[in-house]
């Protein structure tokens, strides 16, 4: 028979304080300070603000402030607002069927009240002015007092954790608290593009670590948030199925991209969760389409039917349960899949073998001639294989192969030098170089040397009739005189824009420029370029652009002569531009082809009025008949698309600022860049002749022949004179790349997991 304990030994059932309660309570919602952040800042978007701002010291463990533009808090609701169980989200439990916020329990303030030192100052359309209450364990310290504020709501919750000391010593450091902080928000602003989200440290200089603005879309976010190499590979993916009742909406990055680490971003029903049969059907569907070993980027945002969702499953809502979640799983695995698979195949390869270097065939032409043995040919053979696999190969020099060899049968390369035995190919001349053609090698190939310390006068370069080709008109191009010398400007102005594209010039771009190696163009706008072992696609009509000003701020006064063979009416152009279907796009809405007449005569005296400047300092010549003579040569071996001439004239007319001498010098300059800049062909403008250019030199190969004819001759200049110089000379700035004027297509890796995939 069993014994009876003593009714005192026994454990009693007590009722535990509310005190103890609730930090219970706020344990489980508030873990970390990105907990609080994530409360309040749901709070902020269901009070429909627009901007929310939020500030952080040590990390959010000494201070974490939310500043938003919402609806505020009425006056008559801040005794309870800190309260547990308080909220204007829900009134019924049944309304949790059709609940559009993300918050209802009413716990995330009165949580933070238990862990820390809150204050709220908020302020209704309707109030006169703002108001502010001091809260500890959910309750007022004081009354509420009426202060200034603008519309909305700030709350400030200092010394988080303060009276628990053993969660304060679990938590990481300030750093990376305060990265995970930036981390959830950047999250939400994928979601909520409409609201401008910031993030910095408390002080006065404060680093803000994130900033997104109002309004944005979720491709620009995205862009800001992961970087414009994952925005670039997005892939839009939308799926309606009214059967189970829910709603797809997803950006997922294609085969291009390969990221560090697989990022998936759910929200399901404006909610961030987290959802493992999900993440293992969107793991499923990349690993299917994607190549071995890639890390994709995925924001997904499920709306499901209300009625079809708990949300009432954990106290920090990171979980939710739904119905038909296996078969909602699968629609989402395939529709990925599909689309995934259409962005594959729109990449395209092209293969070639690798060609042999001159090292590797005097190697094989020595092993002929003097036979080893077979034991140590094998070991030379696993001490090659095996210093292979250390090195990434790629082409480094542009005549090894390019672009254009794909255009034809393979040609052999001849060999050179007077060892050979061989005549160098007529296309080549003594030097192993690509001959050009007469039109283009008529100009001095030697390149421009500043002397900054020379002080000489300019003398007038001799002219060399050269016919220009790619244009309706034609030009000769001035060659320098015997002993010409470059003068010295002494003007603040451009030294003031010279010193300016120094210090906008971007280190890491100008250095990685200097390692480009010219692949090819795709058109008049883009090329393609490599760099070590990656891709560029580089958007020329932007890079030369820039590059043509800097050459105008470094020669500034000191520009040869390119001289049009038959001189252009100004009068006939314009007029010509002002009836032209591409006179709106091309010039801008701002010049009215009312009284046309009338603007032509202006512009004809604005240009003939400054025609001695023009000459002196830009080697511009208008007559007094009002004909252009001649313009500013800023690259040799390379013209402007003189199509474009009457819509340059119309655009130093109108945009240049004549009034300053400052403003003048670099509107002009710009003005002038954008002229000389790389651009698609002019409306209406007829197509040059295939092959024109290279009459003077014909190609000795089929390929060639088959190259050339599909070339447009300012596209060759490109190769042979534009690329060559910016490579050398173009200094990149920050806007290149935030433009992504150099975008990265694929690396060689990428690539052969593509190969390896197929």
């Amino acid at each position: 028979m069993l014994e009876q304990q003593a009714p005192d030994s026994l454990p009693r059932i007590q009722r535990l304080d509310e005190t103890v309660v609730n930090r219970i309570a706020a344990g489980e919602v508030i873990q970390r300070p990105f907990n609080a952040v994530k409360e309040l800042l749901e709070n902020s978007i269901d009070a429909g603000s627009t901007l929310v701002q939020i500030i952080a010291r040590d990390g959010g463990n000494k201070l974490l402030q939310i500043i938003d533009n919402g609806c505020g808090i009425r006056f008559d609701d801040m005794p309870i607002v800190c309260e547990r169980f308080t909220t204007s989200k829900l009134a019924a439990f049944t309304d949790l069927r059709s609940l559009n916020t993300h918050g209802f329990r009413g716990e995330a303030l009165a949580s933070i009240s238990h862990v820390a030192h809150v204050s709220i100052v908020s302020k209704t359309a309707e109030a006169e002015c703002a108001y502010r209450g001091e809260y500890f364990e959910g309750k007022l310290k004081a009354p509420v007092k009426y202060v200034p504020g603008n519309q909305g709501t700030t709350i400030t919750a200092e010394d988080l954790f303060f009276n628990v000391p053993i969660r304060r010593r679990t938590l990481k450091s300030a750093t990376e608290e305060f990265k995970k902080i930036v981390e959830v928000v950047s999250l939400y602003s994928l979601h909520y593009p409409r609201v401008g989200m910031s993030v910095r440290k408390a002080g006065s200089d404060g680093l803000t670590a994130l900033k997104t603005p109002a309004d944005s879309t979720v491709a620009a976010n995205i862009r800001l948030m992961v970087g414009a190499e994952a925005a670039d590979a997005l892939i839009h993916v939308n799926h309606e199925d009214k059967r189970l009742e829910f709603s797809l909406d997803a950006f997922v990055t294609g085969p291009s991209f390969a990221g560090r680490k697989t990022q998936l971003v759910l929200f399901i029903n404006h909610r961030l969760v987290e959802s493992a049969r999900l993440r293992r059907a969107m793991e499923s569907a990349f690993t299917e389409a994607l190549p071995r070993g890639a890390q994709p980027f995925a924001y997904v945002s499920l709306q499901i039917a209300p009625h079809n969702v708990d949300v009432n499953v954990h106290p920090t809502k990171h979980e939710v349960f739904f119905l038909h979640q296996d078969a909602i799983a699968d629609a989402i695995q395939s529709r990925i899949v599909a689309a995934l698979a259409a962005g594959r195949q729109s990449m395209t390869f092209l293969v070639q073998s690798v060609l042999p270097s001159n090292k590797q065939e005097q190697q094989q032409q020595q092993q002929k001639q003097s036979p080893v043995p077979r034991a140590a040919a094998s070991q030379q053979l696993s001490q090659s294989a095996s210093s292979s696999q250390s090195v990434i190969r790629s082409r480094v020099e542009p005549g090894v192969t390019n672009i254009e060899a794909f255009f034809g049968p393979a040609q052999k390369r001849p060999k050179l030098g007077a060892d050979s035995g061989e005549a160098p190919d007529e296309d080549n001349n003594a030097d192993g170089e690509p001959r050009q053609s007469a039109n283009l090698t008529a100009a001095n190939s030697a390149s421009i040397v500043i002397d900054k310390g020379a002080d000489c006068v300019r003398q007038s370069p001799t002219q060399t009739s050269v016919q220009l080709v790619g244009s309706s008109h034609s030009a000769a191009i001035a060659a320098p005189s015997p002993g010409q010398h470059r003068r010295v400007m002494r003007l603040q102005c451009v030294f003031r824009m010279q010193r300016s594209v120094e210090a906008q010039a971007d280190a890491e771009l100008c250095a990685q420029f200097r390692k480009l190696v010219f692949v090819g163009c795709i058109d008049r706008r883009l090329a393609l370029a490599q760099c070590d072992c990656d891709l560029l696609l580089l958007n020329m009509q932007l890079l030369s652009e820039k590059y043509f000003y800097q050459v105008m701020c470094r020669d500034f006064g000191n520009f040869e002569v390119l001289a049009l063979s038959e001189p252009a009416p100004v009068r006939r152009l314009l007029t010509a531009l002002l009836s032209s279907p591409a006179y709106r796009t091309l010039a801008g809405p701002d010049c009215s082809t009312a009284g046309a007449e009338q603007l032509i005569e202006r512009f004809l005296t604005v240009l003939q009025s400054r025609s001695m400047m023009l000459l002196d300092y830009f080697s511009m010549e208008i007559d007094s008949d009002g004909n252009v003579l001649s313009l500013p040569l800023l690259l040799k071996k390379f013209q402007p698309d003189l199509d474009y001439l009457g819509v340059y004239l119309l655009r130093l007319a109108t945009k240049v600022d004549w009034n300053t001498e400052s403003a003048c010098f670099e509107t002009f300059c710009r003005e002038t860049a954008k002229f000389y800049a790389l651009k698609a062909p002019f409306p209406g403008a007829a197509a040059p002749e295939p092959g024109a250019e290279d009459d003077a030199a014909p190609h000795s190969t089929q390929a060639s022949q088959a190259s050339t004819a599909r070339r447009d001759p300012i596209e060759r200049s490109v190769e042979l004179a534009l690329f060559p110089s910016m490579r050398a000379q173009f200094k990149p700035d920050t806007d290149c790349r935030n433009s992504r004027a150099m975008g990265k297509l694929v690396s060689l890796q990428d690539m052969y997991r593509v190969f390896e995939r197929c």
